[in-house]
């Protein structure tokens, strides 16, 4: 048995549902690595079972879910994780003198990926690319993840 395979399995038997997030980060970097769905739709389940954790969940399965090419089904996790976020912010910034800004930037990127993907061009796509470049740095090491080299590269492919 697979290091991998005997965490989820020692983690069911034993209910321990805060590591489900940690196991769906495994399942999907090896759906990454073997470029196989399957990998992609078990990470979906555990990253399932932790949304109560926090919003990332939500984020990780609209991860899966555009490697599957399911990009509708992307945008709506993506959007949950960006509504999510935003309100865990706004009720620090309630409760406390902290005055801490969401960060979106990377779940920006991918729904103007996924806005491309579906057709669409122009405005809205563009929105959010330009507020996720003000969010993420010129280093962002994200973009060879979803096939780009750099902000310039992505600029060029979507045309803008």
């Amino acid at each position: 048995m697979d290091p991998l395979e005997f965490r989820i399995k020692n983690a069911l038997r034993k209910g321990e549902i805060h590591q489900c997030y940690a196991i769906g980060l495994s399942l999907y970097q090896k759906g990454v690595e073997t470029n196989e769905n399957e990998y992609f739709d078990h990470a979906i389940l555990f990253f399932s079972a932790a949304t109560s954790s926090g919003s990332r969940s939500y984020e990780n399965v609209g991860n899966c879910l555009m490697r599957k090419s399911e990009y509708h089904k992307a945008l709506k996790m993506f959007m949950t994780h960006i509504h999510l976020e935003n309100n865990r912010v706004e009720e620090i910034n309630t409760d406390s003198s902290i005055n801490e800004k969401p960060e979106y930037g990377e779940c920006y990127f991918k729904v103007a990926l996924c806005l491309n993907k579906l057709g669409r061009r122009g405005g809205l796509v563009k929105d959010f690319l330009m507020q996720s470049r003000e969010q993420l740095s010129d280093y962002y090491d994200g973009f060879e993840d979803w096939g780009f080299a750099d902000w310039e590269d992505v600029m060029t492919r979507f045309g803008l």
